[in-house]
């Protein structure tokens, strides 16, 4: 069944909607966490908060692990920054992790046990091209949950050089909210009046493959789009859209980008705190041509990313507008086309709360 004609097809009355539901969107599936390149050096590391959970990607010099923030001895935690290069040193008793292995002062005082058989709570990891995925406990393989968008995910993934900007903040709204903004077309006149609507969207065609969707849309100024086109000399892409695309990976994270010249990772993440979702921007520079200096390109990502920054913000104040008792996952009575991935989402979060 279409998106449009679900919308019509009358009231859906969902069962089991509570945040034990939400909590298995989290636990049980797949979610994009970093790019290879965001953990290329030893020590590195990068760490998000979803639901209360404070998960880690960390470089130990030989692997990429991925555990809950705390050192297995007492509990403590061992990062506070978001990203960074920084030793696995735990503050409170100085173990630390290195290629796997823990390190641990004054090992002999320990009585009846031994603590180097000590181990980090980890989660599990696949990854799809550069992008590193994490699952708490995963109910089908990545494969499975990215089937038909693997490809696309692993092509665009090989087609990043960097990260150059990272942004967080909350919105102060529920992350549904949040969550479907992103997926609203029918906004962005109004608005985004003078920053995404500047590039005169067409409007988008929108293709459903299993619990995820790809939305894309030719650019209506001509001169932005000679603009552009005159700008692929300069890069060594894989994946190359022509104009704007935008890939919601169910439930909470969207890639965006226009031409393959840059990404914008963008999340919406459950917090423990009602009426506020964590939001997470990450942007990417498309993979530069190997003759070109690094920073030729830096004026052009530095508008770039301005512009992007702008464009939450304005997402974020109309978001804060919207309370959760006007969400529900029945379809709404009123749909016009932009907002045809809205009724697909509510049909994806009735199935999800089917789910027992």
């Amino acid at each position: 069944m279409s998106a449009v004609s679900d919308a019509v097809a009358g009231p859906v009355t969902p069962t089991g909607w509570d945040v034990a539901t939400e909590r298995r969107l989290w636990e049980e599936n797949w979610h994009l966490f970093c790019h290879r390149s965001e953990l290329a050096k030893s020590s590195e590391y990068f760490r998000l908060e979803v639901f209360g959970d404070d998960i880690v990607a960390f470089n130990d010099g030989a692997e990429i692990v991925v555990f809950d923030n705390r050192c297995p001895h007492r509990g403590a935690r061992i990062y506070d920054d978001m990203a960074g290069k920084q030793r696995w040193v735990c503050p409170y008793h100085g173990w630390s992790f290195v290629k796997g292995r823990f390190f641990i002062p004054q090992k002999e005082t320990f009585r009846d046990c031994d603590p180097t058989t000590a181990q980090l709570n980890r989660y599990d990891t696949a990854w799809v091209g550069d992008f590193l995925f994490i699952s708490k406990a995963p109910n089908q393989s990545i494969s499975e949950q990215l089937a038909g968008v693997e490809e696309i995910i692993a092509s665009i993934s090989r087609s990043i050089g960097m990260r150059r900007d990272l942004n967080a903040y909350s919105y102060h709204c529920d992350w549904k909210i949040a969550v479907e903004n992103a997926l609203d077309q029918y906004h962005v006149a109004l608005v985004h009046h003078d920053t995404l609507n500047r590039l005169k969207l067409e409007p988008a065609v929108d293709e459903y493959i299993g619990s995820n969707n790809v939305s894309r849309a030719a650019l209506g100024d001509e001169k932005t789009i000679k603009k552009l086109k005159s700008l692929s000399r300069l890069f060594d892409v894989e994946f190359k859209p022509e104009g704007y695309i935008a890939i919601q990976l169910f439930p909470f994270t969207f890639l965006t980008s226009t031409f393959g010249y840059s990404y914008s990772l963008q999340q919406f993440y459950p917090t423990s705190r009602q009426g506020e979702t964590a939001f997470v921007s990450r942007f990417y520079s498309g993979a530069l041509s190997s003759k070109l200096p690094p920073e030729t390109m830096d004026a052009f990502f530095a508008s770039s990313i301005e512009l992007n920054h702008q464009i939450f913000k304005e997402d974020a104040e109309i978001c804060a507008r919207i309370p959760l008792s006007s969400w529900s996952p029945v379809p709404e009575r009123f749909v016009c086309a932009g907002e045809d991935k809205i009724v697909e989402f509510r049909r994806l979060m009735r199935e999800a709360a089917a789910r027992t």
